[in-house]
């Protein structure tokens, strides 16, 4: 059996957690603490110890896929039950993927589900970052406008990636209804 981490995998569950981790850090980050500091404390590391280097970014790497497979299992039980309750789809639509074609269901993965998964795991990112935000704002490291660029741009951003899923959920059910 080939276990290939295959590169829709890295997209739909490695970036959105690593999105959400790096948001987290110019979130939390302190005043004393910008990022050009963080910019030269990274370089002075990775011309002093490699291994420490490599266990940092093995780390983040590792909490990065964890984050998004947390994403994906939250889609997985709730969302996906939830929107198709409420499209009236059903669940029937899912057989596409056990019952498809295999090349046909190759691809719907590489070019409609992967970005699905994705930008579902983008949007709850950025709803959990929205909700960091406010509690970090009880703590006021930042300026109150520097909190609202952040919120427009986060929340700007999940209503995309929400539309966009959305779109592409359409057109997965949509793919599905003609070929079962």
């Amino acid at each position: 059996m080939n276990y290939a981490i295959k590169p829709n995998s890295v997209i739909s569950h490695f970036l959105p957690g690593a999105i959400f981790l790096l948001a987290l850090l110019l979130l939390f980050q302190t005043p004393d603490m910008n990022l050009k500091n963080l910019s030269s404390l990274i370089k002075d590391a990775t011309t002093n110890n490699l291994a420490h280097d490599g266990a940092i970014l093995a780390g983040f790497g590792l909490f990065a896929w964890f984050a998004g497979l947390l994403f994906d299992a939250i889609r997985n039980s709730f969302v996906e039950c939830l929107w198709d309750h409420l499209a009236g789809t059903g669940r029937w639509w899912w057989d596409i993927f056990f019952r498809g074609e295999a090349d046909k269901v190759n691809h719907l993965v590489e070019h409609y589900y992967s970005y699905y998964v994705f930008d579902i795991n983008v949007t709850f990112a950025c709803f959990l970052l929205v909700i960091a935000a406010l509690v970090n704002l009880i703590f006021s490291c930042h300026s109150p406008m520097w909190y609202l660029w952040w919120l427009v741009g986060v929340i700007v951003t999940g209503i995309i990636f929400y539309c966009d899923a959305r779109s592409l959920r359409k057109e997965i059910v949509r793919g599905a209804e003609e070929r079962l």
